[in-house]
């Protein structure tokens, strides 16, 4: 779904599938594509213009699941889009400053 699907359908046509592909992969033990598929259903609900407060709990709640199943790969991936959302919603204003 997220590879090409969102070429030739509205991203948020996506959103459901890697939901479904996440609970899948748990399911059968492929914690490497659920989380992947946590990681880009996230990133797709930004793009698409979810609430940032709805992103931001998706996001925090990702994020004890993928150090659970030891992803760090994947936590790597969604942090600076919950920086971003936290900085977007100004929460924490000065989120990434010291980085950048």
């Amino acid at each position: 779904q997220s590879f090409c699907y969102h070429w030739i359908s509205p991203i948020q046509d996506t959103i459901e599938p890697l939901l479904e592909c996440y609970q899948i992969g748990l399911e059968v033990g492929d914690n490497g594509r659920a989380c992947w598929c946590a990681a880009t259903r996230n990133w797709h609900l930004f793009y698409v213009g979810r609430a940032l407060d709805s992103i931001q709990k998706e996001l925090e709640a990702s994020i004890p699941v993928l150090t659970q199943l030891r992803r760090n790969d994947t936590k790597l991936q969604i942090s600076p889009l919950l920086t971003a959302v936290k900085k977007l919603r100004g929460i924490d204003a000065e989120a990434c400053d010291k980085i950048m």
